[in-house]
């Protein structure tokens, strides 16, 4: 596996060209996303019920909500939003850019009907 890097100039700008998921590295264990989100662009709530997620700030501001919670985000600002709360994520006036990283989870396990 060789070293994937992410410098600043690599993020730190408020011009969004790219898709919302700007870098997915590849990692055996872990499943890590560059979240941008134009001015004024949200993440609708949503649960992970299965893992924990680290989120970190990397650019710009915006609000983190997890539960009845309010995070202010700015660069620096580092979560660790436990399994099943439920989030969502806003930018502010101007673009914010975020990682999210967590433990790397297998494909959808089948399960069995229980017979009535």
């Amino acid at each position: 596996m060789t070293i994937q890097v992410l410098q600043p100039d690599d993020y730190a700008s408020q011009e969004i060209a790219r898709p919302r998921i700007d870098w997915t590295p590849e990692s055996a264990d872990l499943h890590v996303n560059l979240v941008s989100l134009k001015p004024g662009e949200a993440i609708a709530d949503h649960v992970n019920e299965t893992l924990d997620v680290l989120l970190t700030c990397l650019f710009g501001t915006g609000e983190l909500h997890v539960d009845d919670d309010i995070i202010a985000l700015v660069p620096g600002t580092v979560v660790l939003i436990p399994q099943g709360a439920r989030r969502s994520i806003v930018a502010n006036d101007n673009t914010v850019r975020y990682t999210t990283c967590h433990r790397k989870r297998g494909g959808l396990m089948p399960t069995i009907r229980a017979r009535t």
